[in-house]
């Protein structure tokens, strides 16, 4: 069960890329180079989020506090 989870945000991951590309590259009309640097990085937070939330969110906690300080320490 844990590997299909892991896939399926991987695979939300890919869809958000390949959405902030479109939009980007489309609706704004910014260069495919930059754009995609910016849409990878988006499915990149949005895969860490998914993947870490399991794990930082306790019970109790505040999730998004946890997650701030745990990047402002990376």
């Amino acid at each position: 069960m844990r590997w299909l989870k892991f896939n399926a945000v991987g695979g939300v991951g890919i869809n958000v890329q390949l959405a902030v590309l479109l939009v980007l590259n489309s609706g704004f009309h910014m260069s495919y180079l930059p754009a995609t640097a910016f849409a990878v990085e988006m499915a990149v937070l949005h895969n860490f989020l998914w993947h870490e939330r399991p794990h930082l969110a306790g019970p109790g906690s505040a999730f998004v506090a946890q997650v701030a300080a745990e990047a402002a320490a990376f």
